[in-house]
């Protein structure tokens, strides 16, 4: 089992701080990938609009805090930049971690969003499974919608499975 620092990210629990702010914004009109908040948050990353915005959503989180986030739009972009500046991939995720998900069998990352608890964790042979708490953009509230497309920022309960969790190291 490797190790794994099990303090908390000081930049990713003040990321999460600035996400929780921003629980309930939808995009206007609802399923354009756009609105006045969203705009602001797709420039800022230089993403052209309308266009999902997850990951746009998250590295303006991380600004808020003082961190630039790498990668472009693309979580699966930001995860090969995280390990190639020092981030780390863990296994077992804390509050202010970033989880990238992977929803469909091709195992390219499809959304992302910041873990703000820890809900059942234990481990099963070499991997934790369990549930986290998170907070994501553009996201569905619940079960129906799209996950990775859904049009607001929302407060979400997920199995960890086919997730990776990234602590930025601020």
């Amino acid at each position: 089992m490797p190790t794994q620092k099990l303090a908390p990210s000081k930049a990713g629990l003040a990321a999460l701080a600035f996400a929780r702010h921003d629980i309930g914004v939808r995009e206007q009109p609802p399923g354009s990938n756009d609105g006045p908040q969203i705009r602001k948050w797709l420039t800022a990353a230089g993403i052209n609009r309308p266009a999902p915005w997850c990951m746009a959503w998250l590295k303006a989180k991380f600004a808020q805090a003082g961190v630039t986030l790498g990668g472009g739009a693309s979580v699966g972009f930001f995860e090969d930049w995280a390990v190639e500046y020092g981030h780390q991939i863990v296994q077992r995720p804390l509050a202010g971690d970033v989880v990238c998900y992977r929803f469909d069998a091709d195992n390219w990352p499809d959304h992302v969003g910041i873990v703000e608890k820890v809900r059942a964790l234990r481990w099963s042979g070499k991997t934790f499974v369990g549930w986290v708490q998170t907070i994501e953009g553009n996201t569905s509230s619940g079960v129906s919608g799209s996950q990775d497309n859904g049009g607001q920022v929302a407060r979400r309960r997920r199995k960890i499975s086919r997730a990776k969790f990234v602590r930025i190291i601020k």
